[in-house]
């Protein structure tokens, strides 16, 4: 669990290789979210984010 001066905060879950794999998020606006990330064999990390504003998808490369 982890708080920012400006408010904004989260809880994280990882998995048996520690890498994240979930997130409860609070931004300093106060808008809330769920995340869930991917560590896909192909090199690209893969989030998945749903808030009240919104579904998301993102890809990145590692």
């Amino acid at each position: 669990m982890f708080t920012t001066p400006d408010g904004a905060g989260w809880i994280r879950w990882l998995d048996n290789e520690t890498r994240a794999r979930m997130f409860i998020r609070i931004d300093s606006a106060g808008t809330g979210m769920v995340q869930f990330l991917e560590w896909p064999a192909d090199e690209k990390t893969v989030k998945h984010q749903l808030s009240a504003t919104g579904d998301t998808t993102l890809k990145w490369k590692r």
